[in-house]
């Protein structure tokens, strides 16, 4: 019997084939880097301060997972009466969500503010339960809205916050 010609075919290409991702699932990475305004103040209305720095974003989503990372750094003055010296605020965020449903996820996530010098102001570990609503505006664009319960905040001068909820808004492109 006669044997019909094949041409061969390299393994790499059938492997990406099968891992292509599926074209029907929503896929989103945004990148971005940012200037941050913060004030800061506590309490007591003299104790404030305002300052600015840089910060950065990652935002991805396969399907219906989504993974939100950003962080930034700033340095503020002290304004009013309250006096007190300069410091350096950092502070980062991650959170995971699933889609329960197109526009509705649920969150898990874990948050950090750094200060230096220490005890400047509270240094903050927090973990985050919460609910995202995200409605895309077209294909590259979306707005959001957050709200989160925070699970025992942890304070570096100790303290405790019985209810700590996040409340946020966001427009990506």
């Amino acid at each position: 019997g006669s044997r019909a010609a094949m041409t061969p075919r390299p393994l790499w290409l059938v492997a990406l084939l099968c891992a292509a991702p599926d074209r029907t699932a929503a896929q989103i990475v945004r990148v971005g880097i940012q200037g941050v305004g913060v004030t800061y103040s506590e309490i007591d209305e003299g104790r404030r301060a305002e300052g600015g720095g840089a910060g950065a974003t990652l935002t991805v989503r396969l399907g219906k997972f989504f993974l939100d990372a950003s962080g930034f750094t700033v340095t503020l003055d002290p304004k009013g009466a309250g006096g007190g010296t300069s410091f350096d605020l950092r502070q980062a965020d991650v959170r995971v969500s699933y889609a329960i449903v197109p526009s509705i996820a649920i969150e898990l996530g874990a948050g950090r503010r750094w200060v230096k010098p220490a005890f400047s102001t509270q240094a903050v570990g927090l973990v985050r339960l919460g609910v995202l609503s995200q409605i895309p505006l077209n294909r590259v664009s979306s707005v959001w809205a957050r709200g989160a319960y925070l699970v025992r905040p942890r304070f570096n001068g100790g303290g405790s916050a019985d209810i700590a909820v996040e409340l946020g808004l966001g427009l990506g492109v």
